[in-house]
C-alpha cells in the first residue's frame, strides 16, 4: 500500500526531517534548470508511519509590505506564489526510490518520485 513506509530496507533511513541542499529540475529539452533559484531554501520530512511534507521556497524572497498574514497585494501575491512550493502526503520506498503521492498541494504535480 502506497505509504507504507517500512516495506524496504531503504525506508528507515529517511525517517526524519531533511534540509534541502538543492533542487533542480529539467526542462523539456532536457537541460537542468533552477525553478526556485541556485539557493533555494526549504525541508523534507518522513515519518516512520508514512507521511512526508516539504516546503521549498526562493531564498532571497519578498516579505509583504503589511503585517497581516492573509493580506497583500496582488502584485506580493503574485510574487509569493511563484516563489513557494509546498506539499504534503504518503510516501513510499520501491526498489531504493522514495515516491511521493501527494495529497495536498500548492503548484506541484500529484506524484514525485
Amino acid at each position: 500500500m502506497p505509504g507504507e513506509a517500512g516495506g524496504d530496507v531503504m525506508a528507515g533511513s529517511v525517517v526524519g526531517t531533511w534540509r534541502l541542499k538543492r533542487w533542480e529540475a529539467r526542462d523539456a529539452d532536457g537541460r537542468v534548470v533552477d525553478p526556485l533559484g541556485a539557493n533555494a531554501v526549504g525541508y523534507l520530512s518522513y515519518t516512520p508511519g508514512g507521511h512526508m511534507s516539504v516546503s521549498m521556497m526562493r531564498a532571497e524572497r519578498a516579505a509583504f509590505a503589511g503585517d497581516d498574514l492573509l493580506g497583500g497585494t496582488p502584485e506580493e501575491k503574485a510574487a509569493a506564489a511563484e516563489s513557494y512550493i509546498t506539499y504534503c502526503g504518503r510516501y513510499e520506498v520501491r526498489d531504493g526510490t522514495v515516491i511521493h503521492h501527494v495529497e495536498l498541494r500548492a503548484r506541484c504535480k500529484t506524484s514525485q518520485t
